[in-house]
């Protein structure tokens, strides 16, 4: 529905490798919702494969953003799943020579490092069942549309709608059952649960058609995440595909397996006050799938130390 505006800059920096292992090879993007669209010139860029949008496995099987399917693992164990059954899938329809599939799959909520404000965090996962490996990166964004409330009145639908950046982005109306806990989201009524909607007259409609319904107590809105209806949240695809995409532009320094890259964090950055080691971060741990090499990787200048603030001695 979306024609997707490509911001593509951090990519233009990546040249392809004339031996890369993926040139010329499939790769499947498992989606239903168009994420080929932000996933696939990175990839290229970074590669030379070519891209196959497979969008015949139904990833909804694994939860739903609506709730009529909860997501039954992590957000981790989700995006692993939807890759792997989704390359399961692929193969079996098309063919046992595509052999490298990515799934990605997003969580919105309150931001980690600022809970007043809403958070979006995207996984992209690739599988390789030829090399034997698999990749992880992910990203955190403070940019987002998501949002929520109930609407009792015309007004209330359209400042929400509003909020949710309605109509360049869709949104999602429900009828619905108002939970005791105030905290808790209600229960939408999948007979009167309309996604994607992103025509005003439409969304008058359907509000009235929902309030009117003897089956709901309430109205629901919030935005619809999925990825097609929702250019947000396609950016910040974009964003975690360039991550991949760099990713597996690196070669390991011993063994050049292509995807070397961060795979752990170090704590213990000295406290400048006391000079004891703290919970800080103060390295980065890069290492290779293949060999198993490594190497530490100093996040601050030799010199940088710790706030005492974050110092279990100083400030216990």
């Amino acid at each position: 529905m979306y024609e997707y505006m490509t911001i593509f800059r951090d990519s233009k920096k990546m040249t392809l490798e004339a031996d890369h292992p993926y040139k010329n090879t499939a790769v499947a993007i498992v989606s239903k919702h168009s994420k080929e669209k932000a996933i696939a010139k990175p990839l290229r860029v970074a590669t030379g494969c070519d891209i196959l949008a497979y969008s015949d496995f139904d990833t909804d099987e694994l939860g739903t953003f609506t709730g009529e399917i909860e997501r039954a693992g992590s957000p981790e164990e989700t995006v692993r799943a939807k890759a792997e059954k989704g390359l399961d899938d692929a193969r079996l329809r098309l063919g046992s020579d595509i052999n490298v599939a990515i799934a990605t799959e997003g969580s919105f909520g309150p931001h980690p490092q600022m809970p007043i404000i809403p958070g979006h965090h995207e996984i992209i996962y690739l599988v390789d069942r030829l090399r034997n490996f698999s990749l992880k990166e992910d990203y955190l964004a403070f940019e987002t549309n998501y949002c929520y409330g109930y609407a009792e009145t015309i007004e209330e639908v359209e400042k929400l709608a509003s909020r949710c950046r309605f109509p360049s982005h869709g949104i999602v109306i429900a009828g619905a059952v108002k939970p005791e806990r105030a905290l808790d989201k209600p229960v939408l009524i999948k007979s009167l649960t309309f996604k994607g909607i992103t025509e005003h007259k439409r969304l008058i409609s359907l509000f009235d058609r929902c309030r009117k319904s003897s089956d709901a107590t309430h109205v629901w809105l919030e935005s619809d995440m999925r990825a097609h209806m929702n250019p947000t949240r396609m950016r910040n695809i974009r964003r975690t595909a360039i991550k991949l995409a760099r990713r597996l532009a690196s070669r390991c320094p011993e063994c050049s397996a292509v995807g070397f890259g961060q795979t752990g964090k170090e704590a213990g950055l000295l406290c400048a006050n006391c000079r004891r080691p703290t919970m800080v971060v103060g390295w980065y741990i890069n290492s290779c799938w293949n060999c198993e090499h490594s190497i530490r990787i100093s996040k601050y200048e030799s010199d940088y130390r710790a706030d005492p603030t974050y110092c279990d001695y100083c400030n216990p």
